[in-house]
């Protein structure tokens, strides 16, 4: 990657963000530099930074939970690079053309992250069950 181009994208992104969106900018043939907003636009629209917030917060009470949820930040991020990638691919980068092509997908997934965002009890079974719709929406792409 070209200096100038590296120093754009580690401005705008974590190092963990950095390599998702490299890697995705691999798989669509893109540069990293012009899918890092399609990335962020993705987080944004889907809410998908509460939702690894919250994971990275909750509390584990065993080993395997914290396996757990480090998988399930894992893969919400790498989701979301996936998503980029193709939405990058299919639409040139249009989040909601690509969004609403999926109405029916999308309003399950605002169900299921507003079903978390305001359940009384936050534990991993929601969160991983959450991530689960998440993964649906994708597998449709």
């Amino acid at each position: 990657m070209p200096e100038a181009a590296a120093s754009q994208l580690a401005a705008s992104a974590d190092t963990a963000t950095a390599l998702t969106v490299v890697t995705a900018a691999e798989t669509c043939g893109t540069t990293p530099v012009e899918l890092v907003d399609v990335y962020a636009e993705v987080g944004q629209r889907l809410h998908l930074s509460w939702l690894t917030d919250r994971l990275a917060q909750l509390p584990p009470s065993s080993h395997w939970q914290i396996m757990e949820r480090d998988s399930l930040i894992d893969d919400m991020v790498t989701e979301q690079g996936r998503l980029a990638a193709v939405i990058q691919q299919t639409t040139g980068g249009d989040v909601g053309a690509w969004l609403a092509a999926r109405s029916g997908l999308v309003s399950a997934w605002d169900a299921a992250i507003d079903t978390a965002q305001h359940a009384g009890s936050q534990d991993f079974s929601l969160f991983a069950i959450t991530c689960r719709k998440l993964m649906d929406l994708g597998r449709a792409a």
